[in-house]
């Protein structure tokens, strides 16, 4: 069956008792039988005895139903463990484990724990089980727990035992490490060289013709003859250069080794023998020393004789050599930067290179990725946590490679940071007759940050696109390149409207749009210059027909998102199941060109919305009451003590801040949580929105919408952080400019009736920078109330598509005709011309009339021998008779443009004389006028 532990970090295949050590060796076990009860330390039996303890005193050896077990009781410690030292299965292979198991007396989900912990070579520890042993809700402790498939030099227990009372209890019992022995391949050479032992004298005799393999046992039949053995040392060299004694000065006066026989496991040391030696002993030096060498190449066998007078001559040699079929892996790392900049990735490249003979199956490395750098992401069969990387087979001949990404962690400038593999494991021994290249180590610097220049306060017209920037320039003071520039939306953003386009053609950069965030990614690496260019082809649009309001775009070389109104940087980082301790000692660690991170500290709405909507940021903020229940406080970065909430779900904000952003009826402290994470889109309720919190617990859910994601970082606000210049921002207002027009000709008309009906077409210049045909409506017309004139304000309105507007005003004047000067009486002589004339304003058109009966009625006159001017402003009565005497005169005037009506004169008489008539000498004469 499969069991998965409670934070689904590790998966493994665990089987039942029964299924495991068919045809394997016993390594380690433990039955507790042994012990008195109260016992807290003992040591396993097996090939390793490797010893084993507690760290409380109340879990120890107890007999339970006639059997001893290993029990934890009322223990009231959250550290209460069982640990063994390292138990050695070095030379093993498909090595397993197995324990039984039981729990019982009221366990307590969310409280109690028991917790199966294992490591490999010292590694971290991997989790096979956390559960409580609570029956409601069901978390059952199984019977038995075992893995198999293990490999390595050494493997350590770890079980942790808590409870809280003194009926509950967790017994552990049968543990067993087996493993399976490589068959060794034995293979002997013989020599009978009958070379000559002289006196004080050193003789060295080669053999070789030994296949590559890692040796597991030598052996060595040897013949002498010699007159005096106790001149005689005898000893052995490997390829290697190990010298192993076989005898030295033994067997006195005696003569020659016949038919001698060096094992380790002989019953006779050789000192105890007497000559010639014949039969099995044991070597003075040890044969094992051979152990783990390669067995190809030439021995040496070195017979020194140390005393004069006697000889002899060595007849012959064998040497027995077992060893285990072996694989080459030939292991490499390399990093691409020795001196990388403080929070920039690094790659660390690990090899592995089968150079046989034999296939390697099962094949591990072990890279615990040092203090100072930080896991980002591999491309291969990886766990971060423990470093293992789990290659599996790896054919003769074959290859395989691993890339990790690494972030360098702040405050590591100057350092030495050495990431070395520690351990190489297969089924197959691992000759290692190529040498291994297993360290890399890293300088990190500050990384001096680029500053960025740019223009651009421009305005967007609707359904258009607009370059965010009209001028820019990034200047680095220790590069010339970048990996990426992030362009985002960091002020108005409208998700599913807004939109950043790279436009034009740029073979080193590519583009990729995050409708989330917001950000546009201008993907390298390439030069400055060419990300200069690249950003300046950014256009920004967006899809409503009438958008509002102005957005800034923020132009930075670096991954966080900056939020012009705090001056602040923000990174969400991915980390499934991280517990918020961890998300705040590795935001700790985390730096932005020089800026200190922390975990986020959301004082604002505009801070709250900016991580939670568009940071993506289902994870952990730097939030906590763990301190004092209730009492919510910002514990990170520059607001660290920050309070800003007071209770649960219907407590209150506090000063300084007085903001929060709770999810709908949280907090609400469920089981023991004190901590602060950006609720997940699915889960927001009530009074919650996008980027509203919620309260966990250090680990939170293993799975589900309460399952940690990650953390938010922010960066900046810190002492002694650096002034940054690594940002743009550069603004664009939604049209907000008005159009343009010229107010229309005035008009003058001489009455009421003429004033025209308004007519948009008079606005002849109507111009917008947006709308290419503004709409003209008329307004209104507001009179002053005069009369002669009367002024009347015609007013149009002049609008664009977005509803921006000008009025112009047409100045219609009402001027009437009015008869300034009226026709005045005249008296004139017979035959004497007689005027009547008037003043009218606003008339071109005159008509004359006369009144014959004394003003009842009036006819047209018009010019010829009585009158002229009948059509001017002046009559003219010629020479007129006494028949025009008592004659009335008026005139009827208008405008010939206009409609209005005609205006007439008074009336004016004209009184005809006659003149006098002087008689001398009775002659009569009538006196002409002048």
């Amino acid at each position: 069956m499969t069991i998965i532990s409670k934070n689904k970090t590790i998966l493994l295949f665990l089987f039942i008792l029964s299924s495991i050590g068919y045809g394997q060796t016993t390594i380690w076990e433990e039955d507790f039988e042994s012990y008195g009860n109260g016992t807290s330390t003992g040591a396993g039996s097996g090939a390793s005895t490797a010893t084993w303890s507690t760290n409380d005193g109340d879990i120890d050896v107890r007999t339970i139903s006639g059997n001893k077990v290993l029990r934890g009781s009322d223990t009231r410690n959250t550290s209460a463990r069982w640990t063994t030292n390292p138990i050695d299965i070095s030379g093993y292979t498909n090595v397993s484990f197995s324990l039984d198991a039981d729990s019982g007396g009221g366990l307590d989900s969310g409280v109690d724990v028991f917790r199966i912990q294992y490591r490999i070579d010292g590694g971290s520890y991997i989790e096979i089980e956390n559960t409580s042993g609570d029956t409601s809700p069901s978390e059952p402790i199984q019977p038995s727990y075992g893995v198999s498939g293990l490999s390595g030099s050494t493997l350590e227990f770890r079980i942790t035992m808590y409870n809280t009372t003194g009926a509950e209890f967790y017994d552990i019992d049968n543990i067993l490490v087996q493993g399976t022995l490589p068959t060794p391949d034995c293979s002997t050479i013989s020599s009978f060289p009958g070379s000559f032992i002289a006196s004080n004298t050193t003789l060295n005799s080669n053999l070789s013709g030994f296949s590559s393999g890692i040796i597991t046992d030598v052996n060595v039949s040897l013949n002498i003859t010699h007159t005096w053995n106790a001149d005689l040392d005898i000893s052995l060299i490997s390829p290697s250069g190990t010298t192993v004694v076989l005898s030295s000065d033994n067997g006195g006066s005696g003569d020659n080794y016949v038919n001698t026989f060096f094992d380790d496991s002989g019953s006779i040391n050789i000192i105890s023998g007497s000559s010639p030696f014949t039969g099995t002993f044991r070597p003075e030096g040890n044969l094992s020393d051979f152990n783990g060498e390669n067995a190809n190449g030439t021995w040496v066998l070195r017979v020194f004789d140390d005393t004069g007078g006697d000889t002899g001559t060595l007849d012959g040699f064998s040497i027995e050599i077992c060893t285990n079929s072996s694989t080459d892996l030939a292991v490499s790392k390399t990093v691409d930067d020795n001196t990388p900049s403080e929070g920039s990735n690094i790659v660390y490249t690990l090899s592995v290179e089968n150079n046989g003979p034999l296939d390697a199956t099962n094949v591990t490395l072990t890279d615990v990725l040092p203090a100072g750098v930080s896991f980002v992401s591999d491309d291969g069969a990886y766990n971060s946590s423990t470093g293992v990387w789990s290659v599996g087979s790896l054919n003769n001949g074959a290859t395989a490679i691993l890339n990790i990404t690494a972030s360098v962690d702040g405050s590591t400038s100057g350092s030495t940071i050495t990431n070395t593999i520690t351990s190489i494991s297969a089924d197959q021994t691992d000759s290692n007759l190529t040498a291994d290249d297993l360290s890399e180590s890293i300088v990190p610097s500050v990384d001096q940050p680029p500053v960025v220049t740019v223009t651009g306060n421009q305005i967007y017209c609707p359904l258009t696109s607009l370059s965010i920037a009209e001028t820019i320039s990034i200047s680095d003071p220790d590069d010339t390149t970048t990996d990426a520039v992030y362009i985002q939306i960091s002020s108005g953003y409208v998700n599913g409207e807004d939109l950043l386009t790279l436009t034009g053609t740029h073979p080193n950069i590519t583009a990729t749009w995050d409708a989330i965030e917001g950000e546009l990614t201008l993907q390298g690496p390439t030069t400055y210059s060419e990300f200069e260019t690249a950003v300046l082809a950014v256009e920004y649009s967006s899809s409503a027909s009438a958008p509002t309001g102005i957005k800034q775009f923020s132009i930075t070389p670096g991954s966080a998102n900056f939020l012009p109104p705090t001056g602040h940087y923000y990174e969400f980082i991915s980390d499934l199941g991280i517990t918020w301790t961890d998300a705040r000692d590795a935001a700790a660690l985390r730096t932005y060109f020089g800026l200190q991170g922390y975990l986020a500290t959301l004082t604002t709405q505009a801070e709250a919305d900016f991580s939670g909507t568009q940071a993506v940021g289902v994870g952990w903020i730097g939030a906590s009451d763990a301190a004092n229940e209730g009492d919510w406080r910002w514990v990170t970065g520059p607001e660290a003590g920050t309070p800003f909430w007071s209770g649960t779900s219907t407590g209150t904000t506090v000063a300084p801040t007085n903001f929060a952003y709770w999810n709908g009826g949280e907090p609400n402290q469920s089981g023991n949580e004190d901590y602060a994470h950006i609720t997940d889109p699915s889960v927001v309720r009530g009074s919650g929105g996008l980027g509203s919190w919620n309260d966990l617990s250090n680990t939170g859910a293993s799975s589900g919408p309460y399952q940690p994601q990650g953390y938010v970082v922010e960066y900046g606000g810190s002492p002694g952080d650096p002034v940054l210049n690594i940002t743009g921002v550069t603004t664009i207002t939604v049209d907000n400019i008005n159009p343009t027009a010229s107010n229309p000709s005035p008009v003058t008309v001489f009455c009421p009736s003429d004033v025209p009906t308004f007519d948009i077409s008079v606005v002849t210049d109507e111009a917008d920078n947006c709308t290419t045909n503004p709409l003209v409506t008329f307004v209104s017309d507001v009179s002053n109330g005069g009369s002669n004139p009367e002024i009347i304000t015609r007013t149009y309105r002049i609008s664009d598509d977005m509803g921006n507007f000008i009025d112009v005003a047409q100045t219609i004047t009402v001027d009437p005709i009015n008869i300034d000067t009226q026709p005045l009486d005249q008296t004139t002589f017979v035959n004497n011309n007689a005027s009547f004339s008037v003043s009218i304003n606003n008339v071109d058109t005159y008509q004359w009339q006369v009144s014959i009966d004394g003003g009842t009625n009036f006819i047209d006159i018009s010019d010829g021998t009585e009158y002229t001017g009948t059509s001017t402003s002046t009559l003219t009565v010629i020479a007129p008779r006494v028949d025009k005497n008592n004659y009335r005169y008026r005139v009827a005037a208008s405008n010939s443009g206009s409609g209005c009506s005609m205006v007439i004169s008074n009336n004016a008489l004209l009184s005809v004389r006659v003149s006098s008539v002087i008689t001398n000498r009775r002659i009569t004469y009538r006196v002409k006028n002048n």
